[in-house]
């Protein structure tokens, strides 16, 4: 997009949204006119209307009634949806997936079918005009909301620290009981601004993080480079494997190739089967799924490009039949049957498929494209800082993590001495080291994180229309 483009589109998204608040600018302030009509400008300044607010006893009782239904819903269904997402999260049992379906299933109907729905449910037990049914009501409703944003949550970060816990700070702290390592589980668009914030006197000395934020690290001067003699298992890493730059270092990695519902549809064995006419309206799409737009152009014969590769998806866009926000929405439209493809990574796909969710992952025959995860170590600590950390950080890439990784997260090692088991390789999701290094799709990830707010854009302008 050129700058005068920008700049246009700018003033064209300052000015609609000048125009959404403009109701704002009139209602505000008649609410202090001492007129009994709405006149604009207000002829006068008068608290009077906020008195008979007070004075009125049923405004008053309205008032309590929906504070005591906000206040009691909430603490319902915060502690019924976290509840309920530990026990589906964490544990497998018989009707799993079928108990996930039901606390989701009342936003899958209109609300008006919704409202009918309680209404027949509340009379019969005389709560249809009670406090109680409104609470009711209102739990059913918000419930599925508490449980997906803590599904999510819980899933990955649950995922983490477990490995962690176990294959890597346990035997670190053998090695120096007098060490204390302290998590901080969260995401990259999170704890990156965090730590960039806190720069000048930072706190985390350490961390994982993904191509993309490696890269902006690097041109934030956010990272301490890799001492080899602190991180002796660095050197088992394909060179074409590591991070550009040489601040991030390689831990674990997946293909991103196709997750698909194998109730729903074949096997895909390209990724231009994304496109085929049957799956209209049947492929989940991301913003973030800058890789199905790198493959869309690598198969289009115009190289490694995201821009390229989202030109080519606009002769099919017809097919894109849902935007999700997170890998677990993408996994559960497709589990559920409501869609029925997502280009997506391959250990997430997996690991929802162990979950009990209906999925498969496929590489396409062009290939998939590289995803990494780095550990990279933060700058402006002392030297003995700097040095325990990196040599805690290298436990991620020592044999016991690595196959930890793999087992529990089918994320491929990137340790080349580290062996696989046979069963595990089963998965397209897990490559060695080698194959990863010689099949993998790999693109300018700098280039791209430079440019995500001109490719949202790009996308939003080209896919989304």
């Amino acid at each position: 997009m050129s700058d005068r483009a920008e700049r246009l589109l700018g003033w064209y998204v300052a000015a609609l949204l000048a125009f959404l608040a403009l109701p704002i600018v009139v209602v505000f302030p008649a609410a202090f006119a001492p007129d009994p009509t709405l006149n604009f400008p207000p002829r006068g300044f008068s608290l009077r209307w906020f008195r008979n607010v007070v004075e009125q006893p049923q405004f008053l009782r309205a008032f309590y009634v929906s504070l005591s239904v906000a206040v009691v819903a909430t603490a319902v269904a915060l502690t019924a949806g976290t509840l309920a997402a530990f026990a589906l999260v964490r544990h497998r049992f018989p009707g799993r997936q079928l108990v996930e379906l039901l606390f989701v299933a009342p936003l899958i109907f209109p609300a008006i079918v919704y409202g009918v729905a309680m209404l027949m449910v509340l009379n019969p037990l005389k709560l249809q005009r009670t406090v109680l049914g409104l609470i009711l009501a209102h739990v059913v409703i918000t419930v599925p909301y508490v449980l997906r944003t803590v599904s999510a949550t819980l899933h990955w970060s649950g995922l983490v620290p477990d490995i962690l816990k176990e294959s890597s700070i346990a035997p670190f702290k053998k090695a120096r009981p007098e060490v204390s390592i302290k998590l901080d589980i969260s995401t990259n668009a999170v704890m990156y601004p965090k730590m960039l914030a806190a720069k000048n006197n930072p706190v985390i000395s350490g961390g994982m993080f993904n191509d993309i934020f490696v890269q902006k690290g690097i041109v934030d001067g956010l990272w301490e480079k890799p001492n080899d003699e602190w991180m002796p298992n660095k050197k088992n890493i394909p060179a074409e494997l590591m991070a550009p730059g040489g601040f991030g270092v390689t831990f674990q990695l997946t293909p991103f190739g196709i997750m698909y519902n194998p109730d729903r549809v074949e096997k895909p064995s390209s990724w231009a089967d994304l496109w085929n006419p049957k799956y209209k309206g049947r492929v989940v799409m991301w913003d973030l799924y800058y890789d199905a737009y790198i493959a869309a152009a690598v198969i289009s014969g115009k190289g490694p490009s995201v821009e390229e590769g989202i030109k080519v998806w606009a002769a099919h866009k017809q097919n894109i039949g849902a935007w999700t926000t997170s890998n677990s929405k993408a996994e559960d439209e497709v589990a559920r049957g409501e869609m029925w493809l997502a280009p997506h990574w391959g250990a997430w796909s997996e690991q929802a498929r162990v979950q009990g969710k209906k999925l498969a992952f496929a590489i396409p025959k062009e290939g998939a494209v590289q995803w990494s995860g780095h550990m990279v170590s933060v700058t402006g600590f002392k030297r003995p800082v700097v040095e325990l950390t990196q040599r805690y950080l290298d436990t991620w890439n020592a044999e016991e993590c690595q196959l930890a990784w793999a087992k529990k997260g089918f994320f491929g090692p990137v340790n080349r001495n580290v062996k696989i088991p046979p069963e595990m390789l089963k998965s397209e999701a897990v490559m060695t080291a080698e194959d990863a290094a010689k099949k993998l799709i790999r693109y300018d990830v700098k280039a791209v994180g430079e440019k995500i707010p001109q490719l949202k854009a790009l996308i939003d302008r080209t896919l989304k229309v």
